[in-house]
């Protein structure tokens, strides 16, 4: 979200950055708070997610493709409350806890934040629960279902312990596969808690897969992006059933590589995807919590590789 938009006159604290850059581009600012259109709601954050994406965007890798007036404010998604309704909004209220995608991909490392595609959070998940779903478990939703995942399949979901990772593996076990899931060493206790097979990365990791289950692998998923795409097809034995969402090569070698879905579908993959969180289904984790100076460090956390969870930023003093 662009700190030019549309305002409501009132202003409100918000990372931003005024150029592309490494993380010390972000700052603090007292910017405009954004107005609230048809079929928007306006949203007081309590929680902000940290994603990849928004570490591409600040660096200026999507400028070619995502024009961003600057200076801008990162953040795809949020937890929060709603304190304004746009018109033609009739499912939710003043109140009302809500998660969701940030209007325009952007905007929610905020104090307040505008929201096309939203949900109420269900009354048995906290703030921090709800915020871990809306980009990882959209994109797990995404590569799960690009497969076709059924229940006589054996799905490797290479990166299983991060956040795309682990609700990866949870959809998959709930479709009735045997999951295989890769992760780095200290990661294998908390994919085998999720319910997978767990398998070391790094070389030799396709040895161990095959000696990992009896049954030949039928289906695999590349949340990293690391190069192993041509042994993952060798294994399947086909590129008809692999997907990525990390490795731009992938139409080299006949892989589908998973865009994005509409609002429509986005926000019936967020219901959903909370149904099977608040009933145990998929499992999430949350790494740390940073204030909004803070930003730079979650950040560079998250773009770590090495976070053990989601990353979080919130506008309240901790």
């Amino acid at each position: 979200m662009s700190t030019e938009a549309q305002s409501t006159g009132q202003q409100m604290r918000a990372v931003t950055f005024a150029a592309y850059g490494d993380s010390d581009v972000l700052e603090v600012s007292e910017v405009p708070r954004p107005s609230v259109g048809a079929g928007e709601i306006g949203v007081k954050v309590i929680l902000a997610g940290v994603n990849p994406f928004d570490v591409k965007v600040r660096s200026g890798a999507m400028a070619d493709v995502m024009a961003l007036p600057l200076p801008a404010i990162p953040g795809l998604e949020f937890a929060g409350v709603v304190d304004e309704v746009g018109d033609g909004v009739g499912d939710v209220e003043i109140g009302a806890r809500v998660v969701g995608w940030g209007a325009g991909h952007h905007g929610t490392y905020a104090e307040f934040s505008v929201a096309r595609v939203y949900v109420p959070i269900p009354d048995d998940l906290s703030y921090q629960e709800a915020v871990t779903v809306p980009v990882a478990g959209d994109a797990a939703a995404r590569a799960v279902g690009e497969v076709e995942v059924v229940s006589d399949d054996v799905v490797v979901i290479h990166g299983a312990s991060g956040g795309v990772g682990s609700i990866a593996v949870g959809l998959a076990l709930d479709a009735g596969a045997t999951v295989i899931g890769t992760a780095s060493a200290r990661n294998q206790d908390f994919v085998a808690s999720l319910g997978a097979i767990p398998v070391l990365n790094g070389e030799g990791m396709i040895d161990r897969i095959r000696a990992a289950t009896p049954r030949p692998v039928t289906a695999a998923c590349d949340l990293v992006g690391n190069g192993v795409l041509p042994q993952l097809v060798a294994l399947c034995g086909s590129a008809r059933r692999v997907v990525t969402i990390a490795d731009p090569g992938a139409s080299d070698l006949g892989v589908t590589f998973s865009g994005s879905q509409d609002e429509k579908s986005r926000r019936e993959t967020l219901a959903r995807n909370l149904e099977l969180l608040e009933e145990g289904t998929i499992i999430t984790r949350v790494a740390d919590v940073y204030e909004l100076d803070e930003a730079a460090n979650a950040q560079d956390l998250s773009s770590s590789g090495h976070a053990g969870g989601k990353v979080l930023i919130t506008p309240i003093s901790l």
